[in-house]
Order: structure tokens, then sequence, then C-alpha cells
């Protein structure tokens, strides 16, 4: 069994807008995009992100998908989504006067950007008084989800991203 041939796939590089790490990446097989359809149709929040990490772990090296904050998970998927279904999405539009459907299409790679300073959002203290501060982190996809869930307040989720 050792002598089969192993599958080769190309691997990109993609540079994660919160930090600029550049991390390596590759493309979805069907089998993992099958598994993200299904998450999805299942309409269970946990279950869609438990597959999402699994996928983002699978095909991005030296990651931690869990650890990420929201927009690198959302700027990943883009990539993927670009390098495993085609960088070019057609995406229909009615038109607001007639209903007409006005078809565009959308390069996926030229057209997403991140924008932004996000600099100032990284290690950015709040001073409370002259020798109390603290620094929060980015929220992270599960943050955002069970604030979105109404699973915890805006406070306990600030609580949650204290960093320093």
């Amino acid at each position: 069994m050792s002598n089969l041939p192993k599958p080769k796939t190309a691997i990109y590089r993609t540079t994660l807008p919160s930090n600029k790490q550049v991390v390596q990446f590759r493309p979805w097989t069907i089998a993992e995009e099958k598994t993200l359809l299904i998450a999805k149709d299942d309409n269970d929040p946990d279950t869609a992100r438990t597959t999402l990490f699994n996928v983002l772990d699978a095909c991005v090296g030296d990651i931690d998908a869990k650890e990420l904050p929201d927009l690198d998970i959302d700027w990943l998927l883009f990539q993927l989504s670009a390098k495993s279904d085609g960088e070019i999405s057609t995406l229909l539009s009615n038109c607001g006067s007639c209903s007409h459907k006005m078809e565009f299409h959308c390069d996926k790679i030229k057209d997403v950007t991140v924008t932004g300073d996000l600099e100032s959002l990284k290690n950015d203290r709040v001073q409370v008084d002259d020798d109390i501060w603290f620094a929060l982190r980015l929220p992270t996809k599960k943050d955002i989800d069970d604030l979105v869930n109404d699973d915890l307040s805006i406070e306990q989720i600030i609580a949650r991203c204290l960093d320093m």
C-alpha cells in the first residue's frame, strides 16, 4: 500500500488581514466541500462552525482556526473558495424598478479587500486611570456566533476578548 502515489495539489499563499501573517493553503477537496454543504443544510450553528473549523484546519497550514479573528476566517474562506470553485462568481440581482434579473460577475480575488485601519485594533490599550489599562483581542468566529445567537451579551463578549 505504501507504493500508491500521493495526490498532489497546488499550494497557495495569502496574508491574513489582522496580523499580516503569511499562510499557505490548498484548495478544498470535493469531499470537504460536500461536508460544508451538508453542515449548511443542517441549520445547526455548532455543526456548521465545527465543520468550518475542520475544513480550514485541513486546508490551511500552521493555524488553529478556532483562535483566528472572525475577519481572518472570512478572508480565508474567500481565498479557499476562489481557488477551489473558481475566481469569478456569477451573481444575479433584481432591478429595483422593473424586477428584471441582471447578471454580474465578481472577481473574488481582485474585488474582495479588507479596508480600515487594522493596525489601530491590535494591542491598543484602553486607559482606565493612571495605573489601570486593558487590551482587547479581535473577536473570533465563535465570539461573533455566540453574540448573534444570544448565547452571550456584549459585555460577556468584551470580557471574553480581554487580552491583557
